[in-house]
């Protein structure tokens, strides 16, 4: 056989070698995917549904009050977790990086004249999720299992802060 006979030989077949620079792009935007969301959020931080996630768990002696926690949220370009769903709600019971010590952690969520506020500004839609009325002074704290719980805001616990994934 010759060299051109050859070549010919193993040259694939015309429809799948039209599809061969296809198939190369859908992979590669794939791996891209992949690494976007791997590269979405700094290192120490946990990603979910475009947003960024870290869990402060200091020993006692320096868990801080809600307002304190939240300026060392701030101080990393985020803020207190505001927790938008029910699906984002269970990441947090769910989520083997919230300490399984942490028996509390500040969430977003404050009094503000007589209403449950979040750090963004909008209020608690679903007030079933907190017994407590808002009453000024009260912040709250979730657990493990996503029970909410309105405590003085001078209390000092751990804390999650969230912001924005990076987009590619």
């Amino acid at each position: 056989m010759g060299l051109l006979t050859h070549a010919l030989a193993v040259l694939p077949e015309p429809r799948l070698s039209a599809r061969l620079p296809v198939l190369g792009k859908e992979r590669e935007s794939r791996r891209q995917v992949a690494v976007s969301q791997e590269d979405a959020c700094q290192r120490g931080w946990n990603f979910f549904q475009s947003s960024c996630y870290t869990f402060n768990d200091p020993p006692p002696p320096y868990q801080k009050p809600w307002e304190e926690a939240r300026e060392d949220c701030r101080r990393k370009i985020s803020d207190l977790a505001v927790i938008d769903n029910d699906t984002e709600k269970g990441l947090i019971d769910g989520k083997i990086w919230v300490p399984s010590a942490a028996i509390r952690f500040w969430i977003g969520l404050r009094a503000e004249e007589g209403t449950w506020k979040w750090v963004d500004g909008s209020n608690l839609t679903q007030s079933s999720r907190i017994q407590q009325p808002p009453t000024n002074g009260l912040c709250v704290t979730s657990d493990k299992t996503n029970v909410w719980k309105a405590v003085n805001c001078s209390e000092k616990y751990t804390w999650l802060c969230k912001k924005k994934a990076l987009s590619v």
